[in-house]
């Protein structure tokens, strides 16, 4: 079979027993979503605090929402990012709440913001105070948080974290789990798109394993063996059709096949556009 010199030829070599899987640390819980109304009475996400109201994402871009309000749901999140919390010292006063927080962050965050979650026991709802945080350094820390106390009950409230739209999860978080590779790629993809921008972007690994074939399904001998893969990486940053360049042994062929249908990558990007495009890719089997 002849490869069109207009394919791409990644600069990557695919090595037996590689995963290129997101880090054990992405883990999927149940947490919480922030919302806020703006002035066209609607909710949007909160994703930071300003100088005593929440941030919220519009259509027209991150704006001071100016209500004092934040709306919580409970819902499935997602992330790799966390904080581990050593100790958390109360101080009540009649009209705030002081905390004083030794945490660590698993990265330097800018503009995180803090939230105590509580139940309304009147109406039963979620309701929550907020306090802004300049930043998190990534390493052992002490930091000073005021919640507004008004209607707070003295015990029963839950002290959380957030980055952006997404809930850190923390030491403290029941119910962690690893997130899968499809779950953990809708995060990085997002995030990789951010930075890409309107910009270019050549396809890039994210999710790539390759399970070891049994020596017997391999030429004789030692010497080093590659097979190289034609694919399409669609714009999703699945892989669609594929062929094997040079002819394959059947019982081969149908290992690497199952391994490469689970691939996943950051797609192509054009001018910030996602692009299927053709790829040849090769697999070092020994």
């Amino acid at each position: 079979m002849k490869v069109s010199k207009y394919l791409i030829l990644l600069i990557a070599t695919v090595v037996v027993g590689m995963a290129q899987a997101a880090p054990n640390r992405t883990k999927v819980f149940q947490g919480y979503k922030m919302e806020a109304k703006y002035t066209d009475e609607k909710n949007y996400p909160v994703v930071g605090i300003g100088e005593r109201t929440p941030l919220i994402m519009t259509p027209d871009g991150v704006v001071d929402s100016g209500k004092y309000f934040i709306k919580v749901s409970p819902v499935a999140q997602i992330n790799d990012l966390s904080v581990e919390i050593f100790s958390v010292e109360e101080k009540r006063t009649e009209k705030a709440i002081l905390l004083t927080v030794e945490l660590k962050s698993s990265d330097p965050l800018d503009s995180p913001y803090a939230a105590i979650i509580y139940t309304d026991e009147a109406q039963g709802q979620l309701r929550c105070k907020f306090d802004g945080i300049p930043g998190f350094s990534g390493e052992p820390e002490k930091i000073k948080l005021r919640f507004n106390s008004n209607m707070v009950p003295d015990s029963g409230w839950k002290l959380h974290f957030f980055n952006g739209q997404r809930q850190l999860y923390t030491n403290q978080t029941q119910d962690l789990k690893d997130a899968t590779p499809e779950q953990a790629f809708i995060l990085h993809l997002g995030r990789h798109m951010a930075s890409v921008g309107s910009g270019d972007a050549n396809p890039q690994p994210f999710y790539m394993p390759v399970t070891k074939p049994d020596a017997a399904l391999l030429p004789e001998g030692n010497e080093p063996f590659t097979v190289q893969v034609q694919m399409t990486i669609e714009k999703t940053g699945r892989v669609g059709d594929f062929s094997f360049v040079e002819p394959v042994d059947s019982k081969l062929k149908s290992l690497l096949s199952t391994n490469i249908r689970k691939w996943l990558f950051f797609p192509r990007v054009r001018s910030g556009n996602l692009e299927p495009v053709t790829v040849v890719l090769p697999i070092k089997l020994r």
